[in-house]
């Protein structure tokens, strides 16, 4: 069985997610069948099981890869959680939605839940591990719980903004860096 680091490997999962972010500018995303996504990469049926489960698996992997690549990697640039990383991560989540829309735009309703899912998932993953270094001494419930606050608070501001532009981006994303680092300062011994 061929290493996930095999050149190979890698080749084919990308040929694969090019097709499928190809065919979904020029079809609606529930109308693309495994079948189109073979013949577009040029891959056979079992080619595109080995990589992924099915459709929802390939969708949700692209989302997790361009996550990490415009939001993930910011966050992973700081040390510790600071109010500027907050900011950072906050204005890439941003960028990072407005690009998914505009990408799916036609296939919102059926991608929102997942994207959704995936940002909420791959954030909680990466504030819990920035948190567990920073904070050693929270419980292991508390780093938890922490993580997801912060990560549906980020995401739930990001969503308001897109529903209400006359929010103002900064003022937004000051007031919940401030509120997100008083909080995880606070008491900060259990």
């Amino acid at each position: 069985m061929k290493s996930d680091l095999d050149p190979r490997v890698i080749r084919t999962r990308k040929l694969i997610m090019k097709a499928f972010n190809k065919l979904s500018t020029q079809k609606e995303i529930n109308a693309i069948t495994v079948k189109d996504i073979t013949k577009e990469a040029a891959v056979n049926r079992a080619t595109f099981y080995y990589h992924f489960k099915d459709k929802m698996d390939l969708i949700d992997t692209i989302l997790a890869e361009d996550l990490k690549v415009h939001v993930i990697n910011r966050l992973n640039a700081y040390q510790i959680i600071t109010k500027e990383a907050i900011e950072d991560v906050f204005v890439s989540l941003l960028h990072f939605q407005r690009d998914i829309v505009t990408r799916y735009q036609k296939n919102n309703p059926f991608c929102l839940s997942s994207i959704e899912e995936t940002v909420k998932f791959e954030l909680t993953q990466q504030f819990y591990q920035r948190f567990a270094e920073s904070y050693p001494y929270f419980s292991e419930q508390r780093l938890k719980l922490s993580a997801t606050m912060v990560s549906w608070a980020l995401y739930g501001a990001v969503e308001d903004l897109k529903n209400d532009p006359a929010v103002s981006s900064k003022e937004l994303v000051e007031t919940i860096a401030s509120i997100i680092i008083k909080g995880m300062n606070a008491n900060h011994r259990e």
